[in-house]
């Protein structure tokens, strides 16, 4: 009986603590808000997300843009006046420059890995400022400017 009720005050509170999540980035919020069809949450916090930060850099990394893509096609396509306003008529524009970036971003990525002999799993278990400082470092590719 103890085992049951320890189980059960167990599985209640992990319950309880999982409801309690709330997500840290800027991105995962916008993901959130879209999910929920707020595009004007949605779309406040993926523009956060773009913000210059302290260090003078804006973010690359392709879930961004591909976050903000979605959420600028939604707003693109959504025929309520609540939210036609906030994007106006460069939403579609947004869109599709924020997924070229998705591109653009997948291809640097790429080429850090196939330049630093780096399999699918060593690149999934760098940081985010190891990407980077790899992406970084690849040297500057022929016929196009970084």
């Amino acid at each position: 009986m103890k085992k049951l009720i320890f189980a059960i005050l167990f599985i209640s509170i992990g319950s309880f603590t999982y409801g309690q999540y709330v997500p840290k980035g800027k991105t995962s919020k916008a993901e959130i808000a879209l999910t929920k069809g707020e595009l004007d949450i949605a779309k406040a916090e993926i523009d956060e997300a773009f913000k210059i930060d302290n260090k003078g850099k804006v973010t690359g990394a392709a879930k961004n843009w591909f976050t903000k893509g979605k959420i600028y096609k939604a707003l693109y396509l959504d025929d309520s006046t609540e939210y036609k306003n906030l994007a106006g008529e460069e939403a579609l524009g947004v869109a599709m420059e924020a997924f070229n970036k998705v591109n653009e971003a997948k291809t640097e990525e790429e080429r850090a890995m196939n330049h630093f002999k780096i399999d699918e799993k060593g690149w999934t278990d760098l940081s985010d400022k190891e990407k980077k400082e790899k992406i970084d470092s690849l040297p500057e590719r022929k016929g196009k400017n970084k």
